[in-house]
């Protein structure tokens, strides 16, 4: 899936090999122009950042923020100026990426 721009423009990749497809269902559908969250290792391939999508579960679909009194309120210790939050699980790190 090729974000934000189409092939060859797109900004990020998020790869689902054939192998895992079937686990995915029709992707290209069920994620289309819907925010989306994806967490992996991120690699490059031709100069664009992507990652490898082997589990449904390494990509969720953003909810609406929830709005009090009018005012959106973001995520605590999340940097909002930033499409990519870099965190630490278990020593390893974790890339998400919001779309």
């Amino acid at each position: 899936m090729n974000l934000d721009k189409p092939f060859p423009d797109q900004v990020f990749t998020v790869v689902i090999w054939g192998r895992n497809r079937t686990k995915f269902g029709a992707p290209e559908k069920t994620f289309s122009k819907k925010e989306i969250c994806v967490t992996g290792k991120i690699e490059s391939y031709r100069g664009v950042p992507q990652i490898e999508a082997s589990n449904p579960n390494q990509i969720k679909v953003k909810k609406k923020p929830t709005n009090f009194g009018g005012v959106a309120s973001p995520k605590r210790g999340v940097d909002t100026s930033s499409r990519y939050d870099q965190t630490d699980s278990s020593g390893s790190e974790q890339y998400v990426l919001w779309e």
